[in-house]
């Protein structure tokens, strides 16, 4: 599951209506397929890296969302940045505002190719089949405003008193002289004479403006005296406008990634810049949410990105690609293993000899496991989970640290712990997963009556007998809160411990006691911290709600079960009976 599952479905529509907008007006949209659509916007909101060499006639929609992530990674660590807030459609299409200066910005793109195809003065100017020219649009929709009644447009003269205003078409084409006129840096300086600018103004004059818009649900008429005006006429505009090339949409991008990567912690290595990229994906999905959302049932402040929001944004990203950055570059990637495991898992299900109703069920079961883990990743949150299931079952912790898998998994210690998982769910259509903060691997398998019972796994990876094995289990349960809070009886599931060695009359008095600290443990067992923790441990309801039994036993229970032609379902009443009297007898067997 990627993204989406976590976003309004709305937005998805949202955001390729726009798009086919896009490609109405620019007249590409002959060039692209439904298909192609469909994939791009799964690609945006998924995060996924976009391979630019395939989407030629559409570059220039992403194009703008590159624009909003460059000014507002700017915002946080370009010195030269004034603003403290980027705003997105409220305006135009972006704001950069500060208590004293407001930025307006338009983004215009043209197609790019390897075909020199320039930008040039009159698409700056032309006014066609009615409508308002680029200019008209930068300029008036940002600087008049509805009167009190609501009944007409007025100029917003407030605005413009108390705010230092500035106009930019940013693009991704070169262009000729006649526009390099309007290049000013970024503190809007330009040595360009004004009488430079009488061949733009000129061209706006005529033909006369005559331009039918819709502002704020109303239609209005914008016609040549919004610019006649003895103070904020034609040049007053253009003397605060520029025009920005940003580069083409690769090149733009790697200005980005460029920025975050010399501003984070890291070597600006390669891989350094592979972290960055991840933290712009994840800034674009941001820019794509506010972007999109339903106008008319969200508060404004929504379009609004303040610097103090986004640099704890930022840090969050930060934090997360972290991990996914070290899973994608790292050799021992836990998310392609523990795909790999369920791979496995399922052709042996599909392989093996069950009749198609528990086949299916199987299957079924262990899809929605997968899909447990693959979501925890995918929305973010719990991007340890593989971590976290590895500790807990070979440790009895809580911890997000790398285990080495190659020092673990021999043979098929995880694939053979989530298999016997999967099989433990099965008769159960609910199912609740281990919660956040549990030491233990504990999962609940819930009947349409509303009974359960709950599972959990330990691997003693043969660091001693089951006593030893079971002592573990119940010292972290004294301090797991989950398992205290649970206030249930439950099934603990050990695998790899040692053969117990007979021991005489004495020896089994003396260490068979639940109270008893155990002794002489393996001077090379890994945790010493859980051998102070099973010193002097007493009877508690947390220790005795815990049932052992042998995870090898409940899949040769299973392995009884293949080749049943007669059953239908797991799920019925007499199937649950039989599994529940199995368990008791594998708990009795292990006493």
């Amino acid at each position: 599951m990627t993204i989406l599952g976590k976003l309004d479905i709305g937005i998805k529509d949202r955001l390729k209506e726009k798009l086919e907008s896009y490609l109405d007006e620019s007249g590409d949209k002959s060039d692209v397929d439904d298909n192609h659509i469909d994939e791009l916007v799964e690609s945006l909101l998924s995060g996924r890296n976009i391979d630019f060499s395939g989407v030629t006639a559409i570059r220039g929609f992403i194009y703008q969302y590159y624009v909003a992530a460059k000014y507002l990674v700017d915002m946080l660590f370009d010195k030269r940045a004034w603003w403290n807030k980027v705003v997105f459609e409220l305006l135009d299409d972006i704001a950069l505002c500060s208590d004293k200066k407001i930025r307006f910005v338009q983004v215009k793109t043209k197609r790019e190719s390897n075909v020199n195809n320039p930008l040039i003065l009159s698409e700056l100017h032309e006014r066609k089949k009615g409508k308002g020219s680029w200019l008209d649009k930068l300029f008036l929709l940002n600087t008049y405003i509805l009167n009190d009644e609501g009944t007409k447009l007025i100029r917003g003269d407030q605005t413009g008193d108390k705010y230092e205003l500035e106009f930019e078409i940013a693009t991704n084409s070169s262009y000729n002289d006649a526009i390099a006129v309007y290049e000013r840096d970024d503190n809007y300086y330009s040595e360009v004479e004004e009488k430079e600018y009488e061949k733009l103004i000129k061209k706006m004059k005529e033909p006369s403006l005559n331009w039918k818009a819709k502002y704020k649900d109303k239609e209005f008429v914008f016609n040549k005296d919004f610019y006649e005006d003895e103070t904020k006429e034609i040049k007053w505009y253009l003397e605060k406008f520029r025009v920005k090339r940003h580069g083409d949409i690769i090149a733009l991008e790697n200005s980005i990634i460029n920025t975050i990567t010399s501003h984070t912690a890291g070597t600006k290595s390669d891989y350094h810049k592979y972290q960055s990229k991840l933290i712009l994906n994840k800034i674009l999905i941001k820019v794509i949410e506010r972007t999109c959302q339903d106008s008319e049932n969200v508060e404004q402040k929504s379009f609004i990105f303040e610097k103090e929001e986004f640099q704890e944004m930022f840090k969050g990203f930060l934090a997360i690609v972290d991990t996914e950055a070290v899973e994608e570059a790292h050799s021992n990637n836990l998310h392609k293993i523990f795909t790999g495991y369920f791979d496995s898992i399922y052709r042996g299900f599909e392989a093996g000899n069950w009749n198609v109703f528990l086949k299916q069920e199987l299957l079924t079961t262990m899809v929605e496991v997968r899909d447990y883990f693959l979501n925890k990743v995918s929305d973010y949150s719990d991007p340890y989970i593989y971590h976290r299931f590895l500790n807990r079952l070979f440790n009895l912790k809580n911890l997000d640290y790398h285990i080495p898998i190659d020092q673990i998994d021999d043979p098929g210690r995880i694939r053979d712990a989530l298999k016997v998982l999967i099989y433990c769910l099965v008769f159960y259509k609910q199912k609740q997963y281990t919660p956040k903060n549990a030491d233990l691997l504990l999962i609940r398998g819930i009947e349409e009556s509303g009974e359960f019972k709950v599972f959990s796994a330990y691997n003693h990876r043969k660091k001693g007998n089951s006593d030893l094995a079971v002592k573990f289990v119940r010292a972290s349960a004294m301090q797991c809160s989950a398992s205290g809070d649970l206030n249930h009886d439950y099934y603990c599931l050990i695998a790899d411990y040692t053969t117990r060695a007979k021991r005489g009359r004495r020896e089994i008095k003396k260490q068979d006691s639940v109270n008893i600290s155990v002794i002489e443990l393996p001077t090379d067992m890994e945790g010493s911290d859980m051998e102070k923790a099973i010193s002097g441990l007493e009877i508690t309801e947390v220790i005795e709600s815990i049932k052992f039994l042998p995870l090898q036993e409940v899949q040769s229970y299973f392995d009884s079960l293949e080749g049943v032609e007669d059953i239908e379902t797991f799920r019925t009443e007499e199937e649950l009976d039989l599994w529940g009297e199995e368990l008791d007898r594998l708990v009795n067997g292990w006493k």
